[in-house]
């Protein structure tokens, strides 16, 4: 019987023990916290209730706490993506000639067991993934394709696979650097890498190592793929790739179909797209028709568009798509307007750059007018230009997590430390009036108080509807 080591027991590491027991493999859990046993114990309980495993007999065992030099045992070890490559025990089982496989590649395996090359499309990037990856599948459902998202955000690749088996299914995948570690042959027909800015500098030695992560996305594609990528960023036009390359730009326009230029772009109100050789191939998308809330999200509009194209969808879908889309939570959710002030959700907002630019779609605002909720668990990078922002952009500043104090050097405006979620939404309260937006965007992990950014999105919610109770 086939032995499989499975490092990290989270949603990605569960789904890949479910679609080795129904292949009857011997299956081996290990995850270096010990609080997960009582998720492993739970998830074992739930499964021999589940139809395909019911009088089966199953083989799994854990060991929790430890890197477990059982690991060493295996035929194979599937890697979760929070985990890192670097661990020692790695090192030993490459020694070993232990294949070391990410749960993404295992999943993509699963999904292309039978040889044929499906239509796979992948986003990564450091900030809009999510937002992009809903966009791209709002477009494809309007085209009555059988698309799913999944990967980084909700569901697992390989839990899908479980669910639906090599079906002909689309996968809009939002793929993490951390997954994109552990590919081999993972092959999107469509890849979109939609920035890349300081992050995770807690896992990588500097910026340069974070984006040579991310452009292991493109490095099985062909020329009969396409790597959507940002005009921007001056390093993705030097790009050598084998696929079709396509540009998005918030800041330049097209000047001549024989120099290198962006294939979508913004003037004014509408966002011009021109994928064609001749320059009369253009089609406009009028911003305020598709419903484009804030210049933030723009980036994740134009990559999703020219996504579409890729797949040679036609505009009127396209359009339909965007027009239904109603939003991510923790990503610009609106949550609720109460005496004229708005509140925003933004607990997806993690780094600098994502803070930086949210901080300046809200300039419309003005200083006057944005109560500001932000900090959370450090990662190792400088708030210069964060604090920078907020003086520009902000009214009122409420501190929160391990960052608080570090943040609160160098601001100007008026602001104050809170001790927990229900204290900051209070704060914010009690110093905005008519007119004025309350948003938590904290530019900071959540894991110094909560056990992910959706979690503190919900506390939020919550503590804001509470608050509006009374």
């Amino acid at each position: 019987m086939k032995k499989v080591g499975i490092v990290g027991f989270q949603r990605s590491g569960m789904a890949c023990a479910k679609a080795l027991l129904k292949e009857d493999v011997k299956v081996f859990v290990n995850d270096s916290s010990a609080e997960v046993r009582d998720k492993f114990e739970t998830f074992l309980s739930e499964l021999v209730r589940l139809p395909e495993f019911i009088g089966k007999t199953i083989d799994i065992n854990g060991k929790f706490g430890v890197n477990s030099e059982k690991l060493l045992e295996q035929d194979m070890i599937i890697v979760s993506p929070g985990v890192p490559l670097s661990l020692p025990i790695f090192k030993k089982a490459q020694k070993k000639r232990i294949p070391l496989v990410g749960e993404l590649e295992f999943a993509y395996e699963s999904f292309c067991r039978d040889g044929e090359q499906k239509e796979i499309i992948g986003v990564t990037g450091t900030n809009g993934k999510t937002t992009t990856v809903h966009l791209i599948n709002n477009i494809l459902k309007e085209t009555k394709k059988n698309s799913v998202v999944c990967g980084n955000t909700g569901t697992a690749f390989t839990e899908m696979v479980n669910l639906y088996g090599s079906q002909n299914f689309i996968p809009v995948i939002e793929i993490s650097s951390f997954q994109l570690e552990g590919i081999k042959e993972f092959h999107p027909k469509v890849g979109v890498l939609l920035n890349v800015t300081a992050d995770h500098l807690n896992r990588y030695k500097n910026v340069g190592e974070y984006k040579k992560a991310k452009l292991r996305l493109f490095m099985n594609q062909t020329e009969d793929d396409f790597a959507i990528l940002n005009f921007d960023d001056k390093s993705m036009r030097e790009l050598k790739l084998k696929s079709r390359k396509l540009y998005f730009s918030t800041v330049y326009k097209r000047t001549s179909s024989s120099v290198l230029s962006p294939d979508i772009w913004v003037e004014g109100n509408d966002i011009i797209c021109n994928t064609g050789k001749s320059s009369r191939a253009v089609e406009k998308f009028n911003t305020k028709t598709l419903n484009i809330r804030w210049g933030c999200l723009m980036e994740d509009y134009l990559a999703a568009i020219l996504a579409a194209k890729a797949l040679g969808i036609g505009r009127v879908h396209i359009i339909k798509g965007l027009k239904a889309f109603k939003g991510v939570s923790n990503r610009m959710e609106e949550v609720d307007t109460y005496g004229g002030i708005k509140i925003i959700n933004n607990s997806m907002c993690t780094n600098p750059a994502a803070f930086i630019e949210v901080l300046n779609s809200l300039g419309n605002t003005g200083k006057n007018g944005t109560i500001l909720i932000a900090g959370g668990k450090e990662k190792n990078f400088s708030t210069i230009k964060m604090v920078e922002a907020m003086n520009k952009n902000t009214k009122f500043c409420v501190l929160i997590g391990e960052a608080a104090k570090r943040l609160s050097k160098g601001l100007t405006v008026k602001h104050k430390e809170a001790e927990n979620m229900e204290s900051a939404v209070e704060t914010a309260f009690s110093n905005a009036q008519k007119g004025d937006v309350i948003i938590l965007s904290p530019g900071f992990a959540s894991f110094d108080w909560y056990r992910d950014y959706s979690a503190r999105g919900e506390d939020f919610r919550q503590k804001v509807r509470a608050y509006l109770k009374n």
